[in-house]
């Protein structure tokens, strides 16, 4: 009887959602091409986000972007929870609490630009002014502060004084199986293949920058 139940449930809430809820959710995004997907409890600012063709947003996605806008490019798909936030607070107005200060500096909001082709694993956070390059893939629980450059892999995040220090790099598979040893915790080693000509590319986001390496590739260390 439970199961009957439990059954008939989950088919009348995909129904309503299908038919209903997800319909009314694409009319309220800025902009959408087509075959766009809108999961269960997607919720934020949906005027401000503007999709082309072959997203999917997956459930209780939160897009917090209340004075900038979230640009999400061709063939890209989010998981569930993955949250993204175009803004913060001035903490930087000296006698007054930050939750009083409504003035806001152009700087602190700024747009998040999905360039295509992007997978954005369950429960990631992109913050204000990130572009996420063509290709490039972001992994579960990751907090994105910094610029990914095109096809790479986002891949753990340590905390340290109250920042991010993170580093992603593409791996040459011939030095794969010699560096397998040397991973740190909390960190991938990863590589796509069919890319990795087309690239070879390294990026620090500590310092934000990209330098292309030579044949040999360079090794996955957070």
């Amino acid at each position: 009887m439970n199961k009957f139940v439990w059954t008939v449930s989950h088919v009348v809430s995909k129904g309503v959602h299908k038919l209903i809820e997800e319909p009314i959710k694409k009319c309220m995004l800025g902009k959408h091409g087509r075959n766009v997907h809108i999961g269960h409890n997607v919720t934020g600012n949906l005027e401000n986000i503007y999709c082309g063709d072959n997203v999917s947003l997956g459930g209780e996605n939160l897009f917090l972007s209340s004075n900038a806008k979230v640009h999400i490019g061709d063939n890209v798909m989010f998981g569930p929870r993955v949250t993204v936030i175009t803004g913060d607070h001035r903490i930087d107005v000296p006698g007054k609490p930050m939750i009083a200060v409504t003035e806001k500096l152009p700087e602190n909001d700024q747009d998040v630009v999905f360039e295509g082709d992007n997978w954005i694993g369950a429960n990631v956070t992109l913050l204000k002014g990130v572009t996420i390059g063509e290709g490039a893939v972001v992994a579960a629980g990751a907090v994105v502060t910094r610029s990914i450059d095109k096809y790479s892999i986002w891949g753990g995040f340590q905390q340290e004084n109250c920042g991010i220090d993170s580093k992603i790099y593409l791996v040459n598979p011939s030095i794969l199986l010699d560096k397998k040893n040397e991973k740190s915790n909390g960190s991938y080693t990863r590589f796509r293949k069919r890319r990795w000509r087309e690239t070879r590319s390294v990026v620090d986001c500590e310092n934000g920058s990209s330098n292309h390496q030579n044949k040999t590739g360079c090794f996955i260390s957070l």
